[in-house]
């Protein structure tokens, strides 16, 4: 509900319910008096016996109705629903839910409720442990080392044996597409338990991690469908990854404030709670200690104050429940199709292996799910517009996809080969299995990859190499990628190649032009140096099938026109930045 929908809320409530009258002052009401007449012992003993009589008679009656009433089922009262959800292991999952004890004339007076609001210390006392942190751990193999990055969030715990909720993007790396390699959440009495990511929603923003423990403080959920603007409310988090049980506080700004995060449009309750990163995944009270939002999303940026956004944890707790019981939500859509965005030279490199001029920036297919897209698309199909709408990038794909329907058929316009087409891509129901097949190695479902090309054979040692020459790193040929099952045991990812059976390497083309004058089988001599001492290695030449079409142009790389390394700052920065995320 947006603040302008609040000033006429009231209007409706009758006047009489709506003022209060204090004019009048209070006085008894008068009466007649009669003369009273003196009472007998004659009648006080009549009195006494009567009254002895019907206390017998009433006292045997109220036994027979209590024996009767308690012979029925007993009726238990309670504050507190519990929603049961059964898994696969037919353990019942428990998620509190605040029980709807009255019914209300307007949504004002349902927040009118001072005599069970509490005050933001209770309420801090009461829900802090159930806010857990949350840390998580990503291993990075690059040109130039191995690498550890960490990230860090917050999360709610849902049930008592360790079920709690997240943001997706706390415990997924910068791409949203890989879990992270450890996830680990700390209790508030410093308790740590390795956690096990049992389902994620990226479009949702939901995940749900477990750990193995017992009796753990279950949050209560509240209805955020009752929250309103102006409503005070509380945010416990882990700001800054380090900050563990931090309390904020702060009212409802917006109800269903709709904003994109990451191309999916979301409708979230707006905050002006001091919200930081590391509070995602956190949780938004109410000042009955009720969960009513999943905090998830910040605006930032100079002179920009005061804008914290929560999921609202009906849709929370909905997402959850599906991930819990089903491991995933039902009726999200999806194409089966990965997307890559070329900007640059760099990007171009990393994703055509090469930085040839005639690369050109947009959205390329990058890989397909088998049997669904892949008879339409083709991978290196460059997309231009979907359904007429142009495309700037893969997040403009997403959105569109993320408002289709199961069923519906998009028209992508795309330019393959040179030539502009339209091809009408359909519109699949995101399940398990099709997210397990679309993570695995696409060049494993392809029975027959070269189908259709006009092959010839080549010298090949399998290795990707990149110049680089702006003296920001020692200056030389580096080995960028390997190929798996060529020389993948001798050389490695960093390496700077010095020289080959002798002969100095100053270019990507000095290594190209032994490889193709070698013979198949052939055994180079490679000096290489590595963690900066030099060694030798002895790289074999194997034999590799090639597209010749695509293999003929191969020699426009090394007119003067073209550059196989980087000619300014702005492209070695973003080399840089591709490796090290």
């Amino acid at each position: 509900m947006l603040i302008e929908d609040m000033q006429n809320e009231n209007a409706g409530i009758p006047t009489e319910f709506n003022q209060y009258n204090i004019s009048g002052s209070y006085q008894p009401q008068q009466h007649n008096h009669k003369e009273k007449k003196p009472i007998t012992r004659k009648t006080i003993a009549w009195a006494c016996a009567i009254c002895v009589v019907l206390s017998g008679a009433f006292g045997f009656g109220g036994t027979v109705l209590a024996h009767q009433i308690t012979a029925q089922d007993p009726v238990v009262q309670s504050s507190d629903m519990q929603t049961a959800q059964k898994v696969s292991s037919g353990a019942p999952i428990v998620i509190y839910k605040a029980a709807d004890t009255a019914s209300t004339a307007s949504t004002a007076k349902a927040t009118a409720s001072s005599d069970s609001d509490m005050t933001y210390a209770q309420v801090a006392a009461i829900v802090k442990d159930s806010v857990v942190e949350i840390n998580t751990e990503y291993k990075t193999e690059n040109i130039w080392f191995q690498y550890t990055t960490g990230g860090a969030g917050s999360g709610v715990i849902l049930t008592e044996d360790g079920y709690i909720i997240t943001n997706a993007h706390v415990i997924l790396d910068n791409n949203q597409q890989n879990v992270a390699d450890t996830v680990t959440v700390r209790l508030t009495d410093g308790t740590e338990y390795p956690a096990e990511v049992k389902a994620y929603d990226t479009d949702e923003d939901i995940a749900i991690v477990k750990i193995d423990a017992k009796g753990l403080k279950a949050v209560k959920c509240g209805d955020s469908d009752k929250l309103v603007v102006g409503q005070e409310l509380v945010i416990v988090g882990n700001p800054l990854g380090e900050l563990g049980g931090t309390v904020t506080n702060g009212i409802v700004s917006a109800t269903e404030r709709e904003i994109q995060v990451g191309g999916v449009t979301m409708h979230l309750i707006q905050t002006n709670a001091a919200v930081n990163p590391g509070n995602s995944g956190g949780g938004m009270f109410n000042m009955r200690g009720e969960l009513v939002g999943i905090v998830n999303a910040k605006s930032s940026g100079t002179g920009i104050e005061g804008l914290g956004f929560a999921i609202p944890v009906n849709k929370a707790v909905s997402v959850s429940e599906e991930l819990m019981t089903k491991g995933y939500v039902s009726g999200k859509p999806m194409i089966g199709v990965s997307f890559e965005d070329v900007t640059n030279d760099a990007s171009s490199f990393f994703f055509f292996g090469s930085t040839t001029s005639n690369v050109k920036p947009g959205v390329y297919v990058s890989s397909l799910v088998e049997g669904m897209n892949d008879k339409v698309l083709k991978e290196g199909d460059r997309i231009i517009a979907v359904n007429g709408d142009e495309i700037g990038s893969s997040e403009d794909i997403k959105a569109a996809v993320s408002a289709a329907s199961i069923g519906d058929k998009l028209t992508f316009q795309l330019y393959r080969d040179g030539k502009l087409m339209e091809v009408k891509v359909s519109v699949y129901e995101r399940t398990p299995e099709i997210m397990a097949a679309a993570s695995s190695d696409p060049e494993e479902k392809k029975s027959d990859p070269d189908e259709g090309k006009n092959l010839t054979t080549k010298p090949a040692i399998g290795v990707s190499m990149q110049e680089v020459n702006n003296g920001f790193a020692k200056e030389g040929v580096y080995v960028a990628a390997l190929e798996e099952g060529m020389n993948d045991k001798v050389l490695q990812v960093g390496d700077r190649i010095v020289a080959i059976n002798g002969d100095e390497i100053n270019s990507v083309s000095d290594v190209k032009s032994i490889v193709e004058n070698a013979k198949i089988g052939d055994k180079l001599n490679f000096q290489v140096s590595r963690e900066g001492k030099l060694i030798s290695v002895e790289v074999t030449v194997f034999e590799k099938a090639v597209d010749a079409e695509q293999d003929a142009p191969a020699k426009e790389e090394e007119t003067p026109s073209e550059s196989n390394g980087f000619s300014g700052f702005g492209d070695l920065y973003d080399f840089f930045e591709r490796f090290f995320g």
